[in-house]
């Protein structure tokens, strides 16, 4: 009798945990929703993104728009890389191309209504171009044709 107690109190305890946790992924994933209804993202929200990550005291928000800047950035910017579009030298950190992306964010207001991955390529492709050399994946001749369909695939 007091074996089956305590197998039906672990049981109720495990139940309760698995609640606990579901409860809170659903109240962690629906902070982190997208700020228009319709699912848009352009480059004010990823300068405000960039904000964020710039900020000295973030808030839990601000944590969470830096993070969404970062991976945005290093994924844009891994695709562009992977496809010769841009060439990083070998001491080049994550850090200066969320600055680079930053910086051309904050001096260009006017252009935040372009897609996100073109302001995140634009910038980065300017700063760190590929070389004939360095380059044998894709001819300069069709760098820029890669780019716009890589662009209009992402859009």
């Amino acid at each position: 009798m007091e074996l089956a107690h305590i197998i039906k109190v672990g049981i109720v305890h495990m139940m309760i945990r698995k609640i606990i946790f579901i409860t809170c992924v659903i109240l962690l994933s629906s902070n982190t929703q997208a700020k228009n209804k319709d699912g848009d993202y352009d480059g004010n929200d990823l300068y405000e993104a960039y904000k964020a990550y710039d900020s000295n005291n973030p808030t839990y928000k601000q944590m969470n728009q830096a993070t969404l800047f970062m991976a945005y950035v290093r994924g844009v910017s891994d695709v562009l890389s992977l496809q010769n579009l841009i060439c990083y030298p070998d001491n080049v950190t994550v850090g200066q191309a969320l600055d680079i992306v930053g910086n051309y964010l904050r001096d260009n207001p006017e252009k935040r209504n372009m897609s996100p991955s073109v302001l995140v390529g634009m910038p980065l492709m300017s700063k760190y171009p590929c070389s004939e050399k360095n380059s044998t994946y894709i001819t300069p001749k069709l760098r820029g044709y890669y780019f716009t369909s890589i662009i209009e695939q992402i859009i």
